[in-house]
């Protein structure tokens, strides 16, 4: 998921404009009483996960997890503390899925993440196992000076913050309506009218119909544009009104997420290491052609390993790639109708990251930006790569990009790409490109791995009231887990680890019944 402290501003921006609506006084007496942000202080990570159940015996049903991504990692991990082996089958010839740390990137001797980045305060699944396994979890916040901010550059200058709760001040009575009808579903689950018509709208279409200004539109179309990766005219505008604060007083576009932490070393060392335990179980280069339900109820699994095929049968299957690849896959269960549709439609993205190199970090040093830019020039977003806040020099910047302009640079040579970035960061940024390092860049391309066609889930327009809450639901013995069968963190690598935990206790809920009867 894109990085959401580009709004920080912007949610204190919505927070200061609010207060000027209801108070009554002016707008400057408002920002002379306004006091100065304070860095975030939270409680310690857990220093142990959640408890899990105790060991059972071997020797139980086996059980096939198809996907060796963090969250089939997770369930075979957590069936063999249990002493049950769980068959893990993954197509690429490497574990991790969609997180992958590359070491020593572009020469600089730092870390680069090509796929999940970092994770919130609120991730305590992720927090916990990382701690669980004894991996040095890094906080960002305590890196980055206080006084260094993020960077809105909009029709070619900076914004600041008098001008968004300009901007913000007409918007705020005509969104409490709609934020409180939408939070009141995420709650119930039940969609009234106005949620369902909203749903209809597309993030575009709903500013237009608040009227906002230009400006606005511009930011938020491309803050949500590089969030989900797909551009804002195709997603729901409920992507929106889901994650907006109606109680903080605040407009933050991307909800509580703080993108606070990331692994030391690379965050591939979270699924190396539940891999290291359950390796003798991985059959990596193996995909799976078909699934069918049995008249005993098992299920047999077509498998292919390159020129080879066999067949198998499981009695418990659980099934973790993303649905864009599953939909091409023939199910012979009888699944309900709207996770059938789920599964069929649920709508995935396409950005790329392209990397690039600096000797020096002239963003923070001479501009006080701390590495977080939004922007409607080309390049959409950058931030300072997670690995490069441990440098004190040499430093990282990702670009981000998403929707259709995402897939169009996937399709440019890279060094023409990496030309265009660099011009768009000196625009913002004068004289960064003396600093450019000229080992070139790396580029992630997600939508073209056969294995995931994409980088994680989106709801497109419609898709709210008729998938959510139905991607992960459990059939008899067949279960699901993943970024797009989460609830609460869709697109987030905490959305695999807690469906992955999930469906890891379901199994061995059973298991144990299974074992008590015998």
């Amino acid at each position: 998921m894109a990085r959401s402290h580009l709004t920080h501003r912007l949610a204190q921006a919505y927070r200061l404009a609010a207060q000027v609506g209801t108070s009554g006084q002016s707008l400057e007496k408002t920002l002379a009483d306004s006091p100065a942000a304070a860095a975030q202080r939270l409680p310690n990570l857990p220093a142990t996960a959640a408890a899990h159940p105790k060991p059972l015996a071997s020797g139980d049903a086996p059980v096939l997890v198809v996907g060796a991504g963090l969250a089939g990692l997770v369930v075979a991990y957590r069936l063999r503390q249990a002493g049950i082996r769980a068959d893990v089958i993954e197509g690429r010839d490497r574990i991790g899925g969609r997180i992958l740390s590359l070491q020593n990137i572009l020469g600089t001797g730092l870390t680069a993440e090509m796929g999940g980045e970092v994770f919130d305060s609120v991730h305590t699944c992720c927090l916990g196992l990382a701690a669980e396994l004894g991996l040095p979890m890094v906080d960002a916040y305590e890196l980055l000076p206080a006084d260094a901010e993020p960077t809105y550059f909009f029709e070619r200058q900076w914004v600041e913050l008098d001008d968004l709760i300009s901007h913000l001040l007409p918007l705020i009575p005509k969104l409490q309506p709609d934020l409180d009808a939408v939070q009141q579903f995420l709650q119930t689950s039940i969609a009234t009218e106005r949620v369902q018509a909203l749903d209809q709208f597309s993030i575009c279409e709903y500013l237009t119909t608040l009227e906002a200004s230009p400006l606005l539109q511009s930011i938020v179309r491309v803050a949500y544009t590089i969030k989900y990766g797909v551009d804002a005219e195709e997603q729901s505008c409920l992507n929106l009104l889901a994650f907006i604060q109606p109680r903080s007083g605040e407009f933050n576009l991307f909800g509580s997420s703080d993108e606070r932490y990331f692994l030391k070393g690379g965050n591939g060392q979270l699924p190396q290491h539940l891999a290291t335990v359950v390796a003798d179980y991985i059959e990596t280069g193996t995909v799976l052609e078909a699934l069918r339900q049995q008249p005993d109820g098992r299920y047999r699994v077509s498998l292919r390993s390159g020129l080879g095929t066999c067949d198998r049968t499981y009695e418990r299957v659980v099934i973790t790639i993303p649905f864009n690849l599953l939909r091409h896959i023939p199910l012979g269960v009888e699944l309900p109708p709207r996770q059938r549709q789920a599964i069929d439609t649920l709508g995935s993205n396409s950005p790329t990251k392209l990397i690039t190199a600096y000797r020096q970090k002239r963003w923070l040093t001479q501009y006080r930006n701390n590495g977080l830019i939004l922007t409607d020039l080309p390049m959409q977003n950058a931030w300072e790569s997670s690995g490069s806040l441990l440098s004190a020099e040499t430093g990282l910047l990702t670009n981000y990009t998403g929707g259709h302009h995402s897939q169009q640079m996937s399709r440019t040579e890279l060094a023409v790409q990496t030309g265009s970035v660099v011009s768009d960061l000196d625009q913002i940024f004068p004289g960064l490109i003396e600093d450019y390092h000229s080992a070139g860049a790396v580029r992630s391309e997600w939508l073209s791995d056969n294995f995931s066609q994409g980088a994680y889930s989106c709801y497109r327009v419609g898709q709210w009231t008729t998938l959510h809450g139905s991607e992960g639901g459990r059939v008899g013995n067949l279960f699901f887990a993943g970024e797009h069968c989460s609830r609460n963190h869709q697109g987030y690598m905490e959305g695999a680890c807690e469906t992955g935990e999930a469906v890891a206790l379901e199994l061995l809920s059973d298991l144990r019944s299974l074992k008590d009867q015998s």
